[in-house]
């Protein structure tokens, strides 16, 4: 891959995100998710030690 490639590669992939403000829009829109009494941290934790990964 040629460094002008790259770069194109990466100019095109950045322009194409959205910002930041639509990103917080698009997640503040969508419906709570009720964990019930798990927090997400401990569901972060379980997943990871699943994996194997903690």
């Amino acid at each position: 891959m040629t460094l002008t490639d790259y770069l194109q590669e990466i100019f095109e992939r950045e322009v194409s995100r959205d910002d930041r403000r639509a990103v917080i829009d698009r997640i503040l829109s969508r419906e709570p998710i009720d964990l019930g009494d798990v927090t997400a941290a401990e569901l972060v934790h379980e997943a990871r030690r699943e994996a194997g990964r903690e």
